[in-house]
C-alpha cells in the first residue's frame, strides 16, 4: 500500500485524489472486517467511517460498489455520486454482515436479502438465526434459474424468512409460558415432542384482530413448514446427522396426519371467500370506471408523446411507463405482475412479428388484415416455468413502447444500461416496476369512483364473466382460457361470476312452468277427491 501511495503522489491532483480515496476506503474496510472478526459485535461506534456520525444510534453501512463506510442516512446521497463514477448500482450493506458467521454466504444474498431486513425484532431473528439464514440462502438460488423473475424471488424469500421468524418468536413465547426449555433455533420447531406447542403457536400467529383468523396466512405457514422441514432434513443428511434427520421425518408425518385439523378452517374460509365474495358482480369494476381509465390512459399517452421539447427525466419516463403497464395489464386481463416484467427481447419479438408465419400473413382477407393492423403480439413466461402466455399489444401503445425501449431515452431517465426489462424501475435499478403500483397510480390519476375494484385480479373476473355470456364456439373458448393462462375449470369455478341472468332464463323459467303446472294438477285432483266424498 505504501508503494501505491508513493505512486499516487506523483500524479496530477485529480487522479491523485481518486487513488488516495480508494486506498483510504480499502483501509477502513479492512480495519472494520478485522474488528468484526475479533469482537463479533455490531458496536458501530468503534468502526471507521467516511463521515462523523451525528447520532450515536446511526447505523453504519457499506457501499457495495466502492466499499466505503457511511452512515445509513447519508448513503442515499452517496449512492447518486457513486453510481456516476463506478458505473454499477451501489447498494448498502449493514456492517453487521461482515460477521464471520456470514462469510460462507453468497455476496448477492447478503446484499439483496440480509441487508434489506429492518432492525426490528423479527428482522434481527432473520439475520441471526442460522437455520432461517441457510433456508433463505437456498431459496434465493432460484434467482439463477429465473433471472426475469428476480423481483418475485427476492420478495418471496424475504416473506418466507420473516414468516418463519414470526412463527419462531411465537413458538419461543409459548415454550416460555409452558415452562419448557427455550429453543435455540428455528429447527427446534421440527420436533414431535413440541408439536402441540407449535400448533398453538400457529393459531396465535395467524389470529386476526377483528376476525377469527388470517386464512391465507395460515395456509401459507403450513406449506412453509413443509418446505422448511424438507430443507432441514437435507441439511442433517449432508452433515451425517441421521438421528436429527429421522426426527424431522417423524415430524413431517405428524404434520401431514394433522393437516386437516390445522388447515380445515382456513381452507373453508378461503374457498368461501373465493366462491362468494370475489365472484359477486358488485365486486367487479364498473363499466364506467373501465371506460374512464382507458380514455385517460390513451389520452395521457398521446399528450406525453406529442411533447417533443421536454426532456425524458425519470418522472416523465416513469409516468409513461406506468400508463403502458396499466393499459397492457387491464387490456389483456393479465395477472398483475406479468406485463410489468416483459423483457426487452420479448418486446422486440412482438415488434418484428416473429410469432407470425409470413406466408399465412400474406393470405389474410381484408377483415383479418384490418384486425392484425390494430395490434401486435408477443409471448412471455407465465405462472410457473413451463407455460408461455400471450400479451396483446394494442396500437395505441406501440409508439410508447418504442420510446420506452430507446437506449438514449433510457439513459436520460437514469435507467440502468444492463436492465433487461421494457418497464424498468428508474434510479439505476436492475428490477422492473411493480405492476399493482402502476395500475393503482393510473386509476387514482384517472379519478375513477372506486380504484380498489380496478385491479388486475378483478379485471380478470370481469373479462371472464363477460366472455362467458358470449355465444362463441367451444374452440374459441379454449383459446381464451389459454390467453388467461388457466383452464376452463378454473375459469368457471374461480374467475367467472355465476351467470345469474342465464340461470333465470334457462332454468328458472322451466322450473316455474313446472311448478305452475303442478299446482294446477294438484288443484284439479283435490277438487275431484272432494266431489267423490260428497257423492259418497
Amino acid at each position: 500500500m505504501e508503494s501505491e501511495v508513493a505512486s499516487a503522489l506523483k500524479l496530477p491532483a485529480k487522479q491523485r485524489n481518486v487513488i488516495l480515496t480508494s486506498i483510504r476506503k480499502r483501509g477502513m474496510m479492512k480495519y472494520n472486517e478485522q474488528l468484526m472478526a475479533n469482537k463479533g459485535k455490531d458496536n458501530h461506534e468503534v468502526y471507521q467511517r467516511e463521515r462523523a456520525s451525528r447520532s450515536a444510534k446511526d447505523n453504519l453501512v457499506i457501499c457495495s460498489a466502492c466499499k466505503g463506510c457511511f452512515s445509513s442516512t447519508y448513503f442515499f446521497r452517496h449512492r447518486i455520486k457513486c453510481s456516476d463514477t463506478s458505473g454499477s448500482v451501489p447498494t448498502k450493506m449493514p456492517v453487521s454482515v461482515l460477521s464471520v458467521r456470514y462469510s460462507e454466504l453468497p455476496e448477492q444474498f447478503k446484499t439483496d436479502i440480509l441487508a434489506k431486513f429492518a432492525n426490528d425484532n423479527i428482522g434481527k431473528v432473520c439475520k441471526n438465526d442460522s437455520c432461517i439464514i441457510q433456508f433463505g440462502a437456498r431459496q434465493y438460488e432460484k434467482i439463477k434459474q429465473k433471472p426475469d423473475k428476480a423481483y418475485e424471488v427476492k420478495k418471496s424469500v424475504m416473506q418466507d424468512m420473516r414468516r418463519l421468524a414470526h412463527l419462531f418468536t411465537e413458538f419461543k413465547r409459548q415454550c416460555a409460558s409452558s415452562q419448557m426449555t427455550e429453543p435455540t433455533s428455528a429447527a427446534d420447531m421440527l420436533k414431535r415432542s413440541t408439536f402441540d406447542i407449535l400448533r398453538e403457536s400457529i393459531i396465535k400467529y395467524t389470529a386476526a384482530d377483528t376476525e377469527d383468523m388470517k386464512a391465507g396466512l395460515k395456509h401459507h405457514v403450513y406449506y412453509l413448514l413443509v418446505k422448511f422441514s424438507k430443507f432441514q432434513k437435507v441439511t442433517y443428511l449432508v452433515q451425517e446427522r441421521d438421528v436429527e434427520a429421522k426426527e424431522v421425518d417423524n415430524f413431517k408425518e405428524i404434520l401431514d396426519l394433522n393437516s386437516k385439523d390445522l388447515l380445515g378452517d382456513a381452507l373453508y374460509k378461503l374457498h368461501k371467500n373465493r366462491q362468494i365474495c370475489l365472484r359477486k358482480p358488485q365486486e367487479l369494476p364498473s363499466e364506467d370506471d373501465v371506460t374512464k381509465v382507458k380514455e385517460y390512459t390513451v389520452n395521457r399517452i398521446s399528450v406525453i408523446l406529442s411533447d417533443k421539447l421536454s426532456s425524458w427525466d425519470p418522472q416523465r419516463y416513469a409516468e409513461l411507463r406506468d400508463l403502458v403497464v396499466s393499459r397492457l395489464t387491464l387490456f389483456n386481463a393479465r395477472r398483475g405482475g406479468e406485463p410489468a416484467r416483459l423483457l426487452l427481447t420479448e418486446w422486440k419479438d412482438g415488434e418484428k412479428g416473429v410469432w407470425f408465419d409470413s406466408h399465412r400473413m400474406q393470405k389474410l382477407d381484408d377483415a383479418d388484415a384490418r384486425l392484425f393492423s390494430e395490434m401486435k403480439l408477443t409471448y412471455q413466461s407465465g405462472k410457473g416455468d413451463q407455460r408461455l402466455v400471450p400479451v396483446l399489444l394494442p396500437k395505441d401503445v406501440i409508439e410508447a413502447l418504442e420510446v420506452l425501449a430507446d437506449l438514449d431515452i433510457r439513459e436520460q431517465a437514469n435507467v440502468l444500461d444492463s436492465n433487461i426489462f421494457i418497464f424498468p424501475a428508474t434510479h439505476r435499478s436492475a428490477l422492473h416496476v411493480n405492476g399493482w403500483n402502476a395500475v393503482n397510480r393510473v386509476c387514482k390519476a384517472a379519478s375513477i369512483d372506486d380504484p380498489t375494484k380496478m385491479t388486475a385480479t378483478k379485471q380478470r373476473h370481469r373479462v371472464s364473466t363477460l366472455y362467458a355470456s358470449l355465444d362463441v364456439k367451444e374452440q374459441e373458448r379454449s383459446t381464451f382460457y389459454q390467453h388467461l393462462g388457466h383452464t376452463a375449470e378454473i375459469n368457471n369455478n374461480v374467475y367467472q361470476a355465476p351467470l345469474a341472468e342465464k340461470e333465470i332464463r334457462a332454468v328458472g323459467s322451466h322450473i316455474l312452468a313446472m311448478d305452475k303446472q303442478h299446482t294446477t294438477t294438484c288443484s284439479m285432483l283435490y277438487f275431484h277427491l272432494e266431489y267423490c266424498n260428497v257423492i259418497c
